[in-house]
């Protein structure tokens, strides 16, 4: 499950140019300055934050 959230975690960070590796659910982003990095992890964040995960009931 939480590879198809990453495949889009992918999709949105090569959309944004950013360079970055991804091993299965380790994920490394290369950014040129501190700067950077606190602004791509608050917007990394926000987007898995916002993720929605959709299940079946199983009640």
């Amino acid at each position: 499950m939480s590879n198809i959230m990453l495949n889009e975690l992918d999709v949105e960070l090569e959309t944004r140019g950013l360079r970055f590796v991804r091993y299965a659910d380790d994920c490394n982003i290369y950014v040129k300055s501190l700067k950077a990095a606190h602004r791509v992890m608050a917007s990394t964040t926000k987007f898995i934050e916002g993720y929605k995960w959709y299940h079946e009931d199983t009640q």
